[in-house]
């Protein structure tokens, strides 16, 4: 392994600077975008979580709370507005 990272070093040396440069800011977009990833893989965790919390409330009001609960935990805010139109037949 120390080999390879050696000729990985000779190789990164061995280019003109702009390239070096290119290479960088490649990798920092990379790690970026990992970064949004796990961020959304995060929030798509607390969305799943926040479905079997709420499917397992029977009650109407209990089902509400949860939702308005679980909806400001995960946008991170402290209150949420929630408007319910019952259709009845």
């Amino acid at each position: 392994m120390l080999v390879e990272d050696e000729k990985f070093l000779e190789t990164i040396n061995g280019l003109e600077r702009m390239k070096q440069t290119e290479i960088l800011d490649t990798l920092r977009s990379i790690l970026n975008d990992f970064n949004n990833f796990v961020n959304l893989v995060l929030q798509l965790k607390k969305l799943i979580k926040a479905n079997t919390a709420i499917s397992v409330s029977l009650i109407f009001d209990q089902a509400l709370a949860t939702i308005v609960k679980e909806t400001c935990s995960i946008l991170g805010c402290d209150r949420v507005i929630s408007f319910v139109n019952l259709l009845i037949i």
